[in-house]
């Protein structure tokens, strides 16, 4: 039994130069960085919750330097406009709906939003139309999968918007549903495109 050096090693691997015929034990110390680790190596590691900015928001989208994940919902399209901005120079323009359900969503970061927790949620949308009705009413709403794994819809705001004008959809203390997960977040009609 003889003690040789330390092998050479990186993050992942180790290795020593032994001599011809021999056999040899290496004994490796880990030591824990107090990470959890997933029990199947194979497994992706979980990324790392989203921390809030400086108010308190998790998500701040002001379209002035792109959609901020958000994306087209149906076969609607998707585009940044400076034709009516809430604030700054752009805005996120919505054309092509389909059907009212169709529009605008983000896939909210599972991470941070857990099932059973309340959270504030508020988004400022346009209403315009050329042969629009007057008046719509405009939801903001989330898509989740219960804990059977089917997909379920859950309303978070209403509020009628009128041609030609901002509203803000609105809720400070929404509780996402027990034992749901990957919630999608999403601006939808009650009817009508």
């Amino acid at each position: 039994y003889a003690t040789a050096p330390d092998p050479e090693h990186d993050t992942s691997t180790y290795w020593a130069n032994l001599p011809a015929n021999s056999v040899s034990t290496f004994v490796v110390t880990l030591t824990s960085d107090g990470k959890d680790v997933p029990e199947d190596p194979d497994a992706p590691i979980p990324a790392e919750p989203i921390t809030p900015d400086a108010n308190g928001c998790y998500y701040h989208d002001t379209f002035e330097d792109g959609t901020g994940s958000w994306e087209a919902r149906g076969a609607s399209s998707l585009t940044l406009s400076g034709r009516v901005p809430y604030e700054g120079t752009n805005a996120l323009l919505v054309q092509d709906r389909g059907g009212a359900w169709q529009g605008v969503q983000k896939a909210l970061d599972a991470t941070t939003f857990k099932a059973g927790e309340s959270y504030s949620f508020s988004v400022n949308a346009y209403y315009d139309g050329d042969s629009a009705p007057a008046s719509q009413d405009l939801l903001l709403s989330v898509q989740y999968t219960d804990a059977a794994g089917e997909t379920k819809y859950g309303h978070i705001a209403q509020e009628t918007a009128y041609n030609g004008h901002y509203v803000q959809l609105a809720n400070t203390s929404f509780t996402l549903p027990e034992g749901a997960s990957d919630f999608v977040l999403y601006v939808e009609t009650a009817n009508g495109t």
